[in-house]
């Protein structure tokens, strides 16, 4: 008879750390996993958690402020991925010592749980920025005082990039091992799983047909375009109407905030945020000077078309990764896309889809369905759970050297 992991997460969102566990347990049948409990406040995250996984609804527990971990059932991983609103770059970043008050401080409400129940392994997660120069000595102190308890912790920067996800990501882990645990464990470097023979690229996590309220409307893109290159004056620019013809190629857009790009001749998006989906139009964008959101270059061929934009004056300076027509990949600037439209081209922009979103965050087929259309949340609340979320490939190479490690150890050793 397998012996059963039982496992806990703490700030669990839909719970891409069960996910990558289930997928683990899947193409490893000896690793067998069971939650016995997960913490949740947000009311969409639940929704979607109890979406995608409803055997396990009963075990919820709120608030992390308010569990009695005496009355928890016994565990031996736990994983917490603690607000990183007060750690962000892109947050209040007013720190995350304890009593401080801030959502980030809510780390030191796992400290309890660890040192009531002393799982065998602790695995936090959390934004690059939590180990910055800023932020270096709280993370040192709370790596401390788990190590204190009685455990050896050990932390990786690891980019979602080096797991054939193409999207630029780096997120700090830490695992902390409690100390009769024995064994030697490394984190991993790269991995790929077997849904792509190949380097996973963009343009394989998107579709081919979106729905229209995707898309924004052609004099927008224009606007946007030449306010790349400062134009104040928008000239008389005939747009394709109606739409047509067959797409011919897709592509990202890059922020202006994030690096977005490696310098091996790949494409990769740009981090995915869980804000700015709801002022992602591109009036906002001419405005500010930047895509809140990667956006979807499309280039589309044929179509009742009697004229093609007029983008001979266009020189924005956004980098791109640009696949040609034998498959090969060149850096180029964005500006290179619609001054070289042939006669029957033009180009339609477009968000990603919350499918693509999921996508792009790792999450199985069967998941992102039911994330879709059984959490009954807006696409908004999908939007802002994938950029809370992390990504299933990420945590399931991770587990998997974890368990490759420790596995004899944890299942053998009694609570």
């Amino acid at each position: 008879m397998k012996k059963i992991i039982r496992v806990f997460t703490v700030f669990s969102g839909y719970d891409s750390q069960f996910m990558a566990l289930m997928l683990l347990s899947l193409k490893h049948p000896k690793y067998k996993f069971e939650l016995v409990g997960w913490c949740e406040i947000d009311r969409a995250a639940i929704r979607s958690h109890n979406a995608v996984f409803p055997k396990y609804k009963k075990c919820h527990h709120e608030d992390v402020t308010k569990i009695d971990w005496n009355k928890v059932p016994d565990f031996d991983l736990l994983v917490y991925s603690s607000c990183c609103q007060s750690v962000s770059l892109t947050g209040a970043c007013d720190g995350m010592e304890e009593g401080s008050g801030t959502e980030s401080s809510l780390i030191w409400k796992v400290r309890d749980a660890i040192r009531i129940k002393k799982p065998k392994i602790c695995v936090l997660e959390n934004v690059k920025n939590m180990v910055s120069r800023t932020f270096m000595p709280s993370f040192l102190n709370w790596q401390r005082s788990i190590d204190e308890i009685g455990y050896h912790s050990k932390g990786k920067i690891l980019n979602a990039y080096n797991f054939n996800v193409p999207q630029n990501r780096e997120r700090i882990f830490l695992v902390s091992v409690r100390n009769d645990i024995k064994g030697h464990f490394n984190f991993p470097e790269s991995g790929k799983l077997d849904c792509y023979e190949q380097d996973c690229n963009i343009e394989d996590l998107l579709d081919d047909n979106v729905n229209e309220e995707y898309y924004f409307p052609q004099e927008e893109v224009i606007k946007y375009f030449l306010s790349l290159n400062g134009h104040q004056i928008i000239p008389e620019i005939q747009v394709p109407s109606p739409m047509g013809g067959v797409l011919k190629n897709k592509m990202a857009s890059l922020t202006c905030k994030g690096p977005g790009l490696k310098d091996d001749a790949r494409a990769v998006l740009p981090t995915l945020k869980a804000t700015g989906y709801n002022s992602f139009s591109y009036k906002n964008c001419y405005n500010s000077g930047y895509f809140c959101q990667p956006a979807i270059i499309e280039v589309y061929n044929g179509g009742a078309l009697n004229s093609i934009p007029n983008y001979s004056e266009i020189i924005p300076s956004l980098n791109g990764m640009v696949k040609d027509e034998v498959g090969n990949y060149s850096k180029k600037t964005i500006r290179e896309i619609p001054m070289n439209l042939q006669p029957g081209q033009y180009i339609r922009l477009r968000k990603l889809t919350p499918t693509e979103v999921f996508r792009f965050m790792g999450v199985p087929a069967e998941y992102i369905i039911k994330l879709v259309n059984l959490s009954g949340n807006s696409n908004a609340q999908l939007y802002k759970q994938a950029g809370n979320s992390i990504v299933v490939d990420v945590l399931y190479h991770l587990f998997k050297n974890i368990f490759d490690s420790y596995y004899n150890q944890i299942v053998n050793i009694n609570s």
